[in-house]
């Protein structure tokens, strides 16, 4: 039996999370990012002994919207999967019955699903430095959940929360730009997930379709060199954290 952490995490912290339950199912896990600028377009095949690990952070309570889905190159044959989300605080709605869904349509066999909670994106008023060390503890215990359940040889399948049809989300249209601290030295295009941000232009012009508004852009910015200055877009961030700085969500499991 081989074990897979298997994660789109543009800035890392949907990936602490996986290597942090697989390390300690299985020190000798291997590791697949499916961040679309990442060289994986091969297709990926498991057996029916294989412990699959998978990962997303939640984008306004769903999946990011990915040029791919996973049924295109993942084929799970039966391999138990564990469905993984992350999310800023404030609520991951339909996202883990999502990502269940289609690990299933792609042969996975769920046997586990979680959310936990990570600093948010856009503010770091909120839920700031997490996942902490309680986090921590809490991904451990699920890791231990996940063991005993393979232990036992349970397979059945958890009652995740969630709605279907999934919620509609329709993001605002704006995405990072360049202000006046960009030395165009393409840090940006090299953390975009989705390649939104053009590199025959400087860097200066991205794409507010193709952007996830993932962030990775700014957090990877050496100068502090690009932001959202859409007035619209401040003023819903300055509500979110007004009624979310504080409050602690903590993290849930199913078996």
């Amino acid at each position: 039996m081989a074990t897979y952490a298997i994660h789109f995490s543009p800035t890392g912290t949907t990936r602490f999370c996986l290597r942090t339950i697989c390390l300690d199912l299985d020190e000798r896990f291997s590791e697949i990012s499916l961040n679309p600028s990442v060289a994986r377009r091969k297709a990926y095949s498991f057996l029916p002994g294989d412990l699959v690990v998978i990962g997303f952070p939640v984008y306004g309570g769903r999946l990011p919207s990915l040029p791919e889905s996973l049924t295109t190159y993942l084929q799970g044959n039966g391999a138990n999967a564990c469905c993984l989300v992350t999310y800023g605080n404030r609520a991951y709605e339909d996202a883990l019955l999502e990502l269940s869904d289609l690990c299933t349509a792609s042969g996975f066999t769920v046997i586990a699903g979680g959310a936990f909670i990570g600093q948010h994106t856009f503010s770091p008023q909120i839920a700031t430095n997490r996942p902490d060390i309680q986090d921590i503890r809490a991904l451990l215990s699920f890791s231990a959940a996940i063991r005993e359940k393979q232990k036992n040889g349970s397979s059945t399948v958890p009652l995740l929360p969630g709605n279907r049809p999934y919620r509609e989300w329709n993001p605002m249209p704006v995405a990072p730009q360049p202000n006046e601290n960009c030395i165009e030295c393409g840090a940006c295009a090299e953390a975009c997930p989705v390649d939104a941000i053009s590199r025959e232009a400087h860097y200066i012009a991205t794409d507010p379709i193709r952007c996830l508004d993932c962030y990775a852009c700014v957090k990877a910015c050496p100068t502090e060199g690009r932001s959202i200055i859409a007035p619209p877009f401040q003023k819903k961030i300055a509500d979110l954290t007004a009624m979310l700085q504080g409050v602690r969500r903590e993290p849930e499991w199913f078996l």
